[in-house]
């Protein structure tokens, strides 16, 4: 599940990146419909593997799906902003600091490959 998880989330800023170049709604839906396909994967592994009963990473994982579900957020803003043709420059600073978060976050805990 770890593997459909990453790849999903690999598509999805595929998927983003080419929604943003070239705007249209059926490119913005399937982003969408890619953002529930990771939150579905997401949580399906933290009930599986029960991660709340690590002690030592609690809050790391709460951290992280905070930070994920933000993630998604500002990839909403940043798509409906573009379409708008309004300026996105600090979303776009909040989104780059918050992939890096979450990615360093979801390599670091016990969940990956």
């Amino acid at each position: 599940m770890t593997h459909l998880h990453i790849t999903s989330w690999v598509i999805l800023l595929i998927l983003f990146f080419i929604a943003f170049a070239k705007p249209s709604k059926g490119l913005h839906m399937a982003v969408r419909i890619f953002y529930l396909i990771v939150l579905a994967t997401g949580l399906e592994l933290i009930f599986r593997y029960n991660v709340f009963s690590m002690a030592n990473y609690v809050g790391e994982y709460v951290a992280k799906i905070f930070l994920a579900i933000v993630l998604i957020g500002l990839m909403e803003m940043v798509l409906g902003k573009k379409k708008r043709n309004e300026s996105s420059k600090g979303i776009w600073i909040g989104f780059w600091i918050v992939l890096i978060l979450v990615i360093l976050l979801g390599f670091r805990l016990p969940l990956t490959f």
